[in-house]
């Protein structure tokens, strides 16, 4: 008896060795079909496999999910791939976080519960070590087989999140990717000068403008740094957002890490950005959003493609004014210039929709500009 039961003891440890964990073992325990056999991270193989459909640009790929993973409801799904948009480096799936969830900190520690029982009884037991793919020292829970490196992430007042990595694959954490900005560009024959493939990262609901701006700015440099991270090392509150220089201040050391520079600018003019947007480096303009300039975005999407000619369009513009407002504080992206109509091309963080520029007239963005606008480069 005594030797059956070490039998069936080395039977059961088994199950958490490489070879004896397959990848329907995985994808059942996670609910979602993200391994294969064959080309397991092939994006295009993977959005057949998982049938999601995920929008984005620049290499970082997000969607909204509605279903439970690991057994527990997640609300988003972030895909990093490398420079050629084909192979996954990373999945990030977020669960609970302090930013949606008024009830975060018991959401998280249940979803950590079920997330950690889950793997342990597919994998083991897990160790606590330091991932390579985000720039800040922190520990996570970590379960490895043949297949991937699983990372389980917890702030007890924060957040959840859970990590696949390709177990080959190391992610440099200390430099933004060290190429030519300005190949980023897009000139048009309207005489628009605009910064494409900037990851979009959307703020949903809450007042995170500011970490999720920032956050977009360290994907493009190839950083990768979380919104929910940024939030948390700025004190950002869901609904009274992120005070500027606070997390600025907080987020010295990444930016002495990573050789990013910072510049501030007290100007908003195509002067002023375009020597910033002809190398490819983009700006986050603190300003105010209001209900006037939301409808001229409306206005500016609608009849520019419709203008026919730069003279038209700058017909056009003189008959445009709004009043000037210092209400609802705001942090976005400004792209792109045109010196012919002098206008800027600004990006929100307001999820895919908001990928392509807004263009708006110069004169109108003076009349909610902050007079802050402030630069990383590297």
């Amino acid at each position: 008896m005594k030797y059956l039961r070490l039998l069936l003891f080395i039977i059961g440890a088994a199950v958490t060795v490489d070879g004896a964990v397959t990848v329907q073992n995985l994808n059942r325990t996670l609910g979602i079909g993200i391994f294969a056999e064959k080309n397991p991270w092939d994006f295009q193989l993977f959005l057949r496999r998982s049938r999601l459909r995920f929008a984005g640009n620049g290499g970082k790929y997000s969607t909204f999910y509605r279903g439970d993973i690991a057994g527990v409801p997640a609300k988003e799904i972030h895909i990093t791939t490398d420079r050629s948009a084909r192979q996954i480096t990373l999945i990030s799936i977020y669960f609970a976080n302090r930013g949606d969830d008024r009830k975060a900190a018991s959401d998280i520690q249940d979803a950590r519960r079920i997330i950690s029982g889950k793997l342990h009884t597919l994998l083991g037991k897990s160790r606590r070590e330091s991932p390579d793919f985000v720039p800040v020292r922190t520990k996570m829970d970590l379960w490895q087989c043949r297949f991937a490196k699983i990372w389980l992430e917890v702030d007890k007042n924060e957040f959840i999140m859970l990590h696949i990595q390709p177990s080959a694959v190391r992610q440099p954490k200390d430099a933004p990717a060290k190429k030519d900005l300005s190949k980023n560009l897009e000139r048009n024959g309207f005489g628009d000068v605009y910064i494409k493939n900037i990851p979009m990262v959307d703020q949903g609901s809450k007042g995170y403008c500011v970490p999720a701006t920032l956050s977009r700015i360290f994907l493009y440099y190839g950083i990768n740094m979380d919104m929910h991270h940024l939030a948390k090392m700025g004190g950002a509150d869901p609904e009274d957002g992120t005070n500027v220089d606070q997390i600025n201040k907080s987020i010295r050391f990444i930016r002495r890490k990573t050789g990013l520079g910072m510049a501030k600018i007290s100007d908003v003019s195509v002067k002023s950005v375009s020597r910033y947007i002809d190398k490819g480096v983009p700006l986050c303009w603190c300003m105010h959003s209001t209900a006037e300039l939301n409808k001229l975005y409306n206005f500016s999407r609608l009849n520019r493609p419709r203008a026919g000619s730069v003279q038209n369009w700058k017909r056009t513009l003189k008959k445009i004014s709004i009043p000037r407002r210092t209400t609802n504080n705001h942090v976005c992206l400004i792209i792109g210039y045109n010196a012919g109509t002098d206008e800027i091309a600004v990006s929100n963080s307001w999820g895919n929709a908001h990928i392509q520029p807004l263009w708006i007239p110069v004169k109108a963005a003076k009349k909610v500009s902050a007079d802050f606008l402030f630069v990383f480069q590297p």
